[in-house]
């Protein structure tokens, strides 16, 4: 099969997502990544004072937080990588998925695991590298972009075969799965 035919077969197979992911991205992504800075904020004993998700012409999204003067341990590191770690155990919770031993997918549901819980996670942590809740700014900045882009590239290297495992005879080859990652990457950068 051409790799044009299996890019537009894989496509229509996605369809719904991508015509949802516009919106969703900007609703429900950013209020689970809002949650997840506002979790990590909570549970290190801070009081949540704002928390914004819908877009707007300064961000996508913010949550402000105040920690109380009795609080010993506060990590504002922690709470900046909070959506990340989350976001990276949703890829990881995927993977383990998709090695089950004899699982068999509804299409449907193995496309909404990947693009959702696979897909759209790596994307937001390589939106916001190097910016963002990731920017820092001189060698800190430098070391925490590459390790973020160290950890995007492996997992968007164990995508391949994580879809290759969900979809079964669906999947892409390695050719229409290279030539899909430029066209994602190329709109990511885009936007950026």
């Amino acid at each position: 099969m051409t790799v044009i035919r299996e890019l537009t077969r894989w496509s229509w197979l996605h369809a719904a997502h991508l015509l949802l992911a516009p919106f969703l991205g900007l609703t429900v992504i950013t209020f689970l990544h809002e949650l997840a800075h506002s979790g990590a904020a909570l549970a290190m004993g801070a009081h949540v004072i704002g928390f914004h998700f819908l877009p707007t012409s300064a961000h996508l999204g913010v949550m402000r937080y105040r920690v109380p003067a009795e609080v010993r341990l506060f990590s504002p590191a922690a709470v900046s990588l909070a959506p990340y770690l989350m976001w990276f155990a949703s890829a990881a919770a995927v993977g383990l998925i998709s090695i089950l031993p004899n699982q068999r997918l509804h299409p449907a549901f193995a496309s909404t695991l990947f693009f959702w819980g696979y897909c759209v996670p790596v994307g937001d942590v390589l939106a916001n590298l190097g910016r963002g809740d990731l920017w820092r700014p001189g060698l800190e900045g430098l070391a925490l972009t590459l390790t973020g882009a160290v950890a995007i590239s492996a997992a968007w290297i164990a995508a391949f075969p994580v879809q290759r495992r969900l979809y079964g005879e669906r999947s892409l080859s390695i050719a229409s799965f290279t030539a899909a990652s430029a066209v994602l990457l190329s709109g990511v950068f885009t936007v950026l």
